[in-house]
């Protein structure tokens, strides 16, 4: 299958032809042979071609991920770590009478594992347990993996 490239000049000098794949999402960092200047081009996921100077560009780059279009929370795997049980995938709970550890609730997890009474008389409660992920979807993209600010691109564009 061949790779389906598009060809632009130097946005400076207009010297020098680059040829770069057509890949929808993707920033190219290319440095003019001629004039020595860098420059930026982005394919935004509709397919246009921006091309900018370097310092356009930095004034475009989404500060919230950096330029890379994932979620910065997430990191883009559109999980974050359980604010329940902290990624353990059990939760703990203690008074001055029990103890018992059960599967998060909030990550997928049912069932006591275990519970013990103080009172007086020492109750072991040991049941079948289903713990949690210890995983959620990631509340800032909404599990997507998408930076929320520049929607994916990378850019504000």
């Amino acid at each position: 299958m061949a790779i389906e490239t598009f060809d632009f000049p130097c946005p400076i000098c207009g010297k020098s032809v680059f040829t770069l794949p057509f890949k929808p999402g993707v920033t190219h960092r290319v440095i003019c042979p001629s004039c020595h200047t860098p420059s930026y081009v982005h394919v935004t996921k509709k397919g246009a071609v921006i091309v900018l100077r370097e310092d356009e560009y930095e004034n475009k780059k989404c500060k919230e991920c950096n330029g890379t279009g994932l979620c910065p929370k997430c990191k883009g795997t559109g999980l974050m770590t359980c604010p329940e049980c902290k990624g353990k995938g059990y939760c703990v709970e203690e008074s001055e009478t029990e103890y018992r550890v059960y599967g998060c609730p909030i990550c997928g997890g049912s069932e006591w594992i275990y519970g013990y009474s103080w009172s007086g008389v020492a109750e072991s409660i040991n049941k079948e347990v289903k713990r949690g992920s210890g995983k959620v979807s990631c509340d800032l993209c909404n599990g997507t993996g998408v930076c929320p600010r520049c929607g994916g691109e990378g850019l504000i564009l």
